[in-house]
Order: structure tokens, then C-alpha cells, then sequence
């Protein structure tokens, strides 16, 4: 279960596990098909005080505060978004 109130979003560990495998099977559909597979990536600072305060696998505070940039790019070829790629075969290499 992930709650959000817009601004802060906490993710439990099997939650985000569950996620990671369906992000690789999209990877993986991606790269068999030459699609591009499109992420819009967050930046945020991260101080010293919070890395040792959220410990290995601790909640970790990402917020409207912290957030620096959001980019969207495709993860295989690493273009950035253009509405013509959209219908052009992604030519990156797989990772």
C-alpha cells in the first residue's frame, strides 16, 4: 500500500519490489520491440542528516523541498522527451 498526500508518497519495501519486476518486464518489451521507454526522472537534495536518519531500508522524506528537477527522458536511449520520437524505433543500446 503507497499513501500520498501530493507531496510525500511512502512505498514499503515489497511494494517497490513489485515495481522493480514490472519496471524490468517493461524494460525488457521495450527493448525487444525497439520502443522507447519513457521516465520522468526526479532530482531531489538529499543532506547527510537524512541519509543517516532513514538508515539502510528506513522511510526516506522526498519532497516539494528537497526537489531540484524532473526530467523526462527515454530510459534505453537516454533522448529527452521530443513529440516526434514518439513514433520513431529507439535505437539505444540495452543496458
Amino acid at each position: 500500500m503507497s499513501t500520498s498526500d501530493g507531496t510525500v508518497q511512502f512505498v514499503p519495501a515489497e511494494t517497490q519490489a513489485a515495481k522493480m519486476e514490472q519496471f524490468n518486464q517493461e524494460y525488457s518489451y521495450a527493448v525487444k520491440s525497439q520502443q522507447h521507454l519513457w521516465v520522468a526522472v526526479q532530482s531531489h537534495v538529499l543532506s547527510k542528516t537524512a541519509l543517516k536518519a532513514s538508515g539502510e531500508d528506513g522511510p526516506m522524506l522526498l519532497d516539494n523541498e528537497s526537489l531540484r528537477m524532473v526530467a523526462t527522458c527515454c530510459y534505453i536511449c537516454v533522448e529527452p522527451y521530443d513529440a516526434q520520437l514518439l513514433e520513431r524505433k529507439c535505437k539505444g543500446e540495452p543496458r
